[in-house]
């Protein structure tokens, strides 16, 4: 993230092949702006590697590297700094190709001096808020994975479970001061007298996006908070369809990463049964983050479902994945057993040893190339279970 102190300005880096377009800019832009320019792509990664900056002006039509190939580049090595695109070849199909490749704001050559200044401090705004989204789900992603090495010590569980309730509190607070800064940027940007009404839609488009990120993760930051409300080792009433739901709150980000699609069918009737809250949704999330990471991205589809029959609750989850060999499908709860780079061997493991002790039993069916599909059956309890007030 482009780390600014109140005496540095922002950096906006421009890549366009002509000197004077380039001079241009600098001199709207100087001295709010801390101007980067470059003659082509090449040179503007070469420049991004070095160092972060806090908005792109890109050029679609340039020499060597086109704009569009620049794009997809650039969003490899950043995928929060917002890009602006500029080119001399307005039209409805190059701003469309702009936008589906990543691109956040569209100006056309010969620009105004107020719209690509308008459009600079919103587009930098918008970079800002992504960046520090990102570094909320980060923070929240690390504490999933303390929880996850750390499955097998109670005492350990229930000392994280108060820090991150902490840790969610403070992290709700910075989001709620995001979404008050966004929200005045949105009044500055409908007062602004010299503005054009296309300029305004853009920018408004952008706030949108920034806030539908950041709702996005307010509710993360909320089902996280519900789930560590209840301390892990005791047993309550706990509502199954509800865990599923947290569960998928929590992996959206995985599920829109893999661009995979994700179904889900609950039971009309709520799925209560008696059991460690917080131990079921940590088993849950090991289960269906495994279906996440198996199957291809852009072509996955995870079905869940969960159904109760008589005294007993089965939840399946299946997926389109690689498969596992039949050899392995007797180790795969072993633990420290796995066959990815970089993973504990904890995952399932935990996950069947908190399935089991909440009384139920778990199995995998698979076959290579086509898919697994995991069930669990759990003790519904119903003569014990009593829904609480909020339901859980």
């Amino acid at each position: 993230m482009a780390d600014h102190t109140d005496n540095l300005p922002p950096d906006v880096l421009v890549i366009d092949d002509e000197l004077g377009t380039r001079e241009s800019i600098r001199f709207i832009l100087q001295p709010d702006y801390a101007v980067l320019a470059a003659e082509s792509v090449e040179a503007g990664l070469k420049v991004l590697r070095q160092r972060p900056v806090d908005a792109i002006i890109l050029d679609l039509v340039l020499p060597g590297m086109s704009g569009i190939e620049g794009l997809r580049e650039i969003r490899r090595l950043d995928p929060d700094v917002a890009v602006i695109i500029l080119t001399a070849y307005a039209s409805l199909e190059t701003a469309q190709q702009a936008i589906r490749f990543g691109a956040n704001d569209y100006q056309s050559k010969p620009f105004e001096t107020a719209e690509i200044r308008h459009a600079v401090a919103g587009n930098i705004s918008l970079t800002r808020a992504m960046r520090q989204r990102r570094q909320m789900v980060n923070e929240l992603q690390e504490i999933n994975q303390l929880f996850a090495t750390e499955i097998h010590s109670q005492e350990r569980l229930a000392y994280l479970g108060q820090l991150t309730a902490g840790i969610i509190k403070d992290l709700a607070g910075s989001a709620h001061g995001t979404r008050i800064c966004l929200q005045l940027l949105r009044r500055e940007i409908t007062e602004l007298p010299d503005l054009s009404q296309d300029s305004q839609d853009r920018l408004l488009r952008r706030l949108d996006d920034a806030e539908h990120s950041l709702a996005g993760f307010r509710a993360v930051a909320a089902s996280l908070r519900d789930i560590y409300q209840t301390p892990s080792g005791q047993l309550h009433p706990v509502d199954l369809g509800r865990v599923l739901q947290d569960v998928l709150v929590i992996l959206r980000p995985a599920f829109v990463a893999r661009n995979c699609q994700v179904q889900v069918h609950l039971g009309a009737e709520k799925a209560m049964l008696v059991g460690d809250r917080l131990q079921l949704f940590q088993a849950f999330y090991h289960l269906i983050n495994n279906a996440v990471e198996a199957v291809d991205p852009g072509k996955g589809r995870i079905d869940i479902s969960c159904a109760g029959e008589g005294s007993q609750l089965t939840v399946t989850i299946s997926d389109n994945g690689c498969g596992i060999p039949v050899p392995l499908l007797d180790r795969i709860f072993d633990q420290f057993f796995t066959t990815k780079d970089n993973a504990s061997g904890l995952g399932l493991f935990a996950a069947r040893s908190m399935i089991q002790a909440a009384g139920g039993s778990i199995s995998v069916e698979s076959q290579v190339g086509a898919g697994t599909k995991c069930t669990v059956c759990l003790p519904r309890r119903s003569a014990e279970c009593r829904p609480t007030d909020d339901g859980r």
